[in-house]
């Protein structure tokens, strides 16, 4: 009997020495996506504003050619992800009254 509880023992204690320690988890995500317009075109070169709600804190990243965005390390909450695309003067044509 005194055998049969050194190998349960020992089984024990080699099973907990052989396992890998946990790691510690991440807290933070990721946000991407694409701004597209109406029929869903794709519109580069805009800037991409990320507001949390909770605190109003403002991250800011333009996309690139192509309308893509990303946010990474972003803590778990609210959020409001607005887009604006600077427009100049000469391609929005001009009006005389």
């Amino acid at each position: 009997m005194r055998i049969c509880k050194l190998g349960v023992l020992l089984a024990a204690v080699l099973s907990f020495a052989f396992t890998p320690t946990a790691v510690s988890q991440n807290v933070y995500g990721t946000i991407a996506g694409t701004v597209t317009d109406a029929s869903g075109a794709a519109i580069g070169t805009t800037n991409v504003v990320l507001i949390n709600l909770d605190n109003n804190e403002k991250h800011n990243i333009p996309t690139d050619g192509s309308g893509n965005y990303t946010f990474a390390n972003i803590l778990p909450g609210r959020y409001k992800i607005e887009a604006e695309k600077a427009v100049s003067r000469s391609s929005c044509g001009s009006r005389s009254w």
